[in-house]
């Protein structure tokens, strides 16, 4: 995740394609079995973001211009923890603060 990050750091103008399962984030989590995750969390996450974002499944977009929309639909008005509150990582979450 952290290389992704970085990448996406490096060249904000880089498409991206929202997907509603596993994606490049999911390569080294254990929830992830043979391309299919078998957690309902991240699934739900991805649709509630995408819908909250007025976004579709497969959308590509450069990626500023997602965190600008995630930013403005879900972070500002304070609604990351109905999106995704029961996360494990959330105690971490950068967009926590």
């Amino acid at each position: 995740m952290a290389c992704v990050a970085d990448s996406l750091k490096m060249n904000p103008e880089r498409q991206v394609m929202l997907l509603c399962g596993v994606d490049a984030l999911c390569i080294s989590c254990p929830h992830n079995c043979g391309g299919e995750c078998d957690s309902e969390k991240p699934a739900r996450y991805d649709s509630a973001v995408l819908s909250l974002c007025g976004l579709q499944d497969g959308e590509l977009l450069q990626w500023r211009d997602f965190q600008r929309l995630v930013l403005e639909k879900i972070l500002a008005p304070g609604k990351r923890e109905t999106v995704c509150g029961d996360c494990v990582w959330t105690q971490i979450c950068p967009a926590r603060e």
